[in-house]
């Protein structure tokens, strides 16, 4: 069986895989203070909604969903930043692709990636009377459907 917190863990290992973007100084589970850890990009993993289940004679299968928030520091051009942004992100998105079973973590049989929203501007303090963006946001919903046997009970 994989739990969520085995789903989890093993999404934030393949995501590290990407070892030229994501380490373990700027990717995280849960812990949004990597924001004010002065790494100009950084992906925090969050629990989703709750699993869908499906079962059947001896069998069950769940859709775990995990969020992956990321984000992106401006320091100069917010127009480059941005386009650095969106590279990234559609870099992570097909990396996660490449591993439809997240590198064989037991029963996963699913990975699917969704891109929520636009990415947002975040803005800060005025400077020269305007608005200066801080960094760029963006969510990600990871499906992770695992389908496992089950035996006992009433099987």
């Amino acid at each position: 069986m994989s739990n969520y917190a085995t789903v989890q863990s093993a999404l934030l290992t393949v995501i590290r895989l990407l070892t030229s973007t994501w380490t373990s100084a700027n990717s995280k589970e849960y812990d949004y203070r990597i924001m004010d850890a002065g790494v100009d990009r950084f992906l925090v993993l969050d629990v989703g909604e709750s699993p869908t289940i499906q079962s059947g004679a001896g069998f069950v299968m769940r859709e775990w969903e995990v969020i992956i928030d990321l984000g992106y520091r401006v320091s100069g051009n917010e127009v480059d930043a941005k386009t650095s942004f969106i590279t990234d992100r559609d870099a992570l998105i097909a990396h996660l692709e490449k591993y439809p079973t997240l590198n064989g973590t037991a029963n996963v049989q699913e990975v699917r990636i969704n891109v929520i929203g636009d990415v947002i501007p975040v803005p800060v303090d005025l400077e020269n009377n305007r608005e200066t963006v801080a960094y760029f946001w963006q969510e990600l919903r990871v499906s992770v459907v695992v389908n496992y046997a089950i035996t006992g009970g009433e099987y």
